[in-house]
């Protein structure tokens, strides 16, 4: 985490060039989501700030996954910030890991998991009207925190074991997995996606919520 020692408190994180023209108390908000995940003290939370850089903008950069990793990859502690064609819903997901550097162009070497204990996913601005911002920390069993994210060189953020999955070929989604999802909340309906456009899953029996990305960025904080 990139912390400043200021001579001032400053209340949030700016997160300089976000396409969905967060307010200040949104920004508030999503900053004390990190203050809570990092584990600051109060004395830590006055005496500094913490900064953001933008890495990577889907409607500048490009729209694929090969896009958002090239721009990422170098990155850590990296925040992206999601909106929806879901009347403008917008959700975050955190990895405070580096990704993968694939030196092998071989198929086995296209995907590998990351673990991360501080790993989180979060509705920032939501469309649905029974839905209030919420932060989803990773469950703390090794187990989830060993599958917290899953790091493909031709993909955007994924997250858990269907989760969530950004920048695929075969769209964005977070699935209907109940118990076996690897956040808390369940992230078992349509909290992410932000609506009700329910499909089957490739992968079987499981549904999937399925959404268009309208706008995104991804900050180093």
């Amino acid at each position: 985490v990139t912390v400043l020692i200021m001579m001032y408190y400053s209340s949030f994180i700016n997160f300089e060039g976000n396409a969905v023209d967060l307010t200040d108390t949104e920004k508030e908000m999503i900053t004390s989501w990190f203050i809570d995940v990092f584990q600051f003290r109060e004395y830590d939370h006055k005496s500094c700030i913490l900064s953001s850089k933008l890495l990577y903008d889907y409607n500048k950069h490009g729209q694929k996954g090969n896009d958002f990793y090239t721009k990422c990859v170098n990155g850590k502690n990296t925040f992206s910030i999601v909106r929806t064609n879901h009347n403008g819903h917008v959700f975050g997901c955190f990895l405070s890991k580096p990704l993968i550097k694939f030196t092998d162009e071989s198929q086995a070497e296209s995907m590998k998991m990351i673990p991360d204990e501080k790993a989180f996913l979060c509705v920032i601005r939501s469309s649905l009207k029974d839905k209030t911002p919420e932060l989803f920390k990773i469950k703390g069993q090794s187990y989830h925190i060993n599958n917290a994210y899953k790091c493909y060189k031709d993909a955007g953020p994924c997250f858990g074991l269907g989760d969530l999955r950004l920048l695929l070929e075969s769209g964005n989604f977070n699935d209907n997995y109940g118990k076996w999802c690897c956040f808390q909340g369940g992230i078992s309906d349509n909290v992410l996606a932000g609506g009700n456009d329910l499909q089957p899953s490739s992968m079987g029996a499981v549904e999937q919520y399925k959404f268009d990305v309208i706008d995104m960025t991804t900050h180093e904080i």
